[in-house]
Order: C-alpha cells, then structure tokens, then sequence
C-alpha cells in the first residue's frame, strides 16, 4: 500500500467521523486545519511562520471560531477582518508587501467559518457536508486518473503544468456522477440539481486548486508543506475544499439547500 493512499485511508475516516459528531469536535478540527494552512501559506511566501502577523492572525482565526461556537456570528466576522487588518498592518511595518495577511485569512477565515455554518443547519448540515466532501473527492480522483490516462492539452501550463482539459473535464463529470449517486442515497426529489450542482463544484473546486497552484509557482514552491504524508501539506488536499465551502455558503444564503437536502435523509447512512 502506497504512503499517499494509507494517509488517505487514516484521514478520510477522521473527516467524516467529526463531521458526524459536529459541535466542538468538528469545529476544532475545521480549526486545526486552519491554524496549519496560516502556517503553510506562510511559509510559502516567507520561508519562515515565525512572523509577528503569523501569531496574530493564529489568535484571531482562534477567537473567530470561539465566538461563533458561542453563538456570536456577527463578533465572529467582525474577528476575521480585524484580524486580516491588523495582520496586513504588521506585515507592511515590517516592509513585507504581499496579498496574503489581508486577502489570504480573509478568504480562509470566512471558508472556516462557513464550514461550521453549514453542518450546523438544522436537520440537513451533515448531509451538506458529506455532499461537499463527497464532490470534492471524487473532483479530485476523476481529474487525476481521467488526465493522466488521456492527457492532451494543458489546462494552465503557466500556473500547474500537469493539469489538462482532459482532467478537468474528467474531474467536473466524477463530481457530477458521485453528486447524482448522493441524491439517489439519501432519496432527494432533486436529483437534477444535485447532476448540476455537482458539476458546479467540480469546476468550483479545480479553480480553487488552481489558485493554491498558482501562489506555489509564484514563489517557487512545489509542496504547501509535507504535513500530509504522500501528499504535500494541509493546503495541497483541500485548496478546493475551501472554495467549495464558500460557493456552497452563498448558495445557502442567497437561495436555501432546503429543497436539495430532505430532512430524513440521513436514514440512507
């Protein structure tokens, strides 16, 4: 058994298995991966983590998750752009010029927080959850076997060099295909809209991988980190997680999942 898929293995079950607690356990996890990707995203724009504005942004992202866990949704928001200000307001004191402090934990801090919203809806906030990991796995395994067996044309050589239509295409059907068997499992009347919006997200989640690729060729770095055993750091396995999470918490805001996701639905699992 190869490192990558024995990590796999250990980790996938970990995922689900605090997404099924929810509360605490799944925050705190939400919270970890956070804390490590501030780290990485560091280090990959100034070799080091040990930065005045790494710790604050640790502390901020910390209290973020506190205050929402507490009920204060509003404090918590409020706490993620305070800490992107402060943290952007050191970096520039100390004459380091870049986008991470402010755009970086802001992106971040609001996909946490959304994250946590979202199992937290009542009757369907597992469900929802285990529908976004579901895609964004099978986005990645489809993309990956599908490019490699076909290859072809280069998808964005400037910014990740082994990624083709092929597997973009590839990874947008799998995410399809695993959203529809989704639907089926836990008997949504939806069943179209969950082909759609699989297909969404599985474009959703190769574009926020491209943007991790594309922070890693500008500044010369191939892994985020070497946290995750065969497969680079935390940020290398959910960059398109986190821009999943994101379309998926405006998708609740602006036009409700109730319909998708029928109440009794866990019942399938």
């Amino acid at each position: 058994m190869t490192v990558p898929v024995l990590t796999a293995l250990i980790l996938i079950p970990i995922a689900v298995a605090a997404a099924v607690l929810g509360g605490w356990p799944f925050a705190g996890l939400i919270l970890l991966a956070g804390l490590l990707m501030i780290y990485e995203g560091y280090v990959i724009t100034e070799k080091t983590f040990i930065l005045p504005e790494t710790i604050t942004q640790f502390v901020f992202l910390i209290f973020a998750v506190w205050l929402f866990q507490q009920g204060f949704a509003l404090a918590a928001l409020l706490a993620v752009g305070s800490g992107a200000a402060l943290g952007t307001l050191i970096s520039a004191s100390f004459g380091r010029w870049h986008a991470l402090p402010l755009f970086g934990f802001t992106y971040l801090g609001l996909a946490i927080l959304g994250f946590i919203w979202l199992r937290e809806l009542p009757s369907i906030g597992l469900l929802v959850v285990l529908w976004m990991l579901t895609v964004v796995w099978a986005t990645d395994t489809c993309a990956f076997l599908v490019g490699r067996t076909l290859g072809g044309p280069k998808l964005a050589p400037h910014i990740s060099p082994n990624k083709t239509y092929s597997g973009l295409l590839g990874g947008m059907a799998g995410a399809a295909a695993a959203s529809t068997l989704f639907s089926l499992m836990i008997a949504s009347p939806a069943t179209l809209w969950f082909a759609l919006f699989g297909f969404a997200a599985g474009s959703v989640s190769q574009v926020g991988d491209l943007l991790e690729s594309g922070l890693k060729r500008r500044f010369g770095v191939k892994d985020s980190s070497g946290l995750v055993p065969g497969h680079g750091g935390v940020l290398d396995r959910v960059d398109g997680l986190i821009l999943v999470v994101l379309a998926t918490s405006a998708l609740q805001i602006f036009w409700g999942l109730g319909m998708l996701f029928p109440p009794n639905g866990l019942a399938a699992f």
